[in-house]
């Protein structure tokens, strides 16, 4: 009979633990955060580094800013500029929630999902400036308060110096649709399209100065990502052209810079709107 009790409380006691366990499978006390940059997969503009808290159900807040930009230096200030930094990503969270509710989106992730990472990650960095310094840091988040605890980690790298990469394009247009070829599919580049006399006028024919400048718009605007192509690309040519009008195309390799190597082709949109690809002389 005492054996038949105390193996049911050992039962018992098993089950409690499991329940526990189930209602709260993250820790509401800090724990140690490793940052671990993976030296391999450096390139002149990507980067990869494995987050590994000792305690995988941490919550944590990373982030990967330049050195020089990051507007402060880990030291005796850290829980303040901790505090700064969930107070700024609050904010932009509740922005975007409030973007998501006007537009009667069914679901809206909650913050910890949103803007948190959860147990062991690999952060994948991408669109980094060639031969910069970059400092990665990151700290444990209370998810249920959205306050920080503990220490901040950080660990810095530096991004490879650009080299130029050989990529060139044929471009051909077919039932209404400009498209760019590039010659590997294993390099990302950018293409735009601009008049021709803009280009002359503002840029003085200079491909280089023309596309590096559409970079730093995209920049500024947080657009360059959605810019970058890695294989063959088509558009519709009534979104690109207007009639009797003359561009220029531009496309080259991009790693976190433009290649030297420009690839730049003439259209002519005659009266009726039909684009035509000028051959080079």
């Amino acid at each position: 009979m005492k054996k038949t009790i105390y193996i049911l409380l050992i039962g018992a006691l098993c089950l409690l633990t499991a329940c526990n366990k189930g209602e709260a499978p993250y820790i509401l006390e800090p724990t140690e955060i490793t940052l671990v940059v993976k030296e391999k997969k450096i390139t002149a503009s990507t980067a990869e580094v494995s987050i590994i808290p000792f305690d995988d159900r941490a919550y944590y807040y990373v982030e990967c800013v330049p050195t020089d930009s990051m507007g402060y230096k880990p030291g005796s200030m850290d829980k303040d500029f901790m505090m700064l930094v969930m107070d700024s990503v609050y904010i932009a969270y509740l922005e975007w929630r409030h973007d998501h509710l006007v537009d009667g989106e069914n679901y809206i992730a909650p913050f910890t999902s949103h803007c948190l990472k959860y147990g062991v990650q690999d952060l994948h960095l991408t669109l980094l400036s060639p031969n910069t310094s970059y400092t990665v840091f990151a700290f444990c988040v209370n998810p249920l308060t959205n306050q920080p605890m503990g220490e901040l980690f950080y660990t810095r790298f530096t991004t490879d110096t650009l080299t130029n990469v050989s990529l060139t394009f044929q471009f051909s247009i077919e039932n209404d649709m400009l498209y760019v070829m590039p010659s590997n599919d294993n390099t990302y580049y950018i293409c735009d399209v601009i008049e021709e006399e803009l280009f002359d006028e503002i840029y003085n024919g200079s491909a280089s100065e023309c596309l590096a400048s559409i970079v730093d718009i995209y920049k500024q605007y947080n657009l360059i990502e959605y810019m970058l192509h890695k294989n063959a690309y088509h558009a519709e040519v009534g979104y690109l052209f207007d009639p009797d009008t003359r561009y220029i195309i531009l496309a080259a390799a991009y790693d976190g810079a433009i290649s030297n190597d420009i690839t730049v082709a003439k259209v002519y949109v005659d009266p009726d709107g039909v684009p035509h690809l000028v051959k080079s002389n």
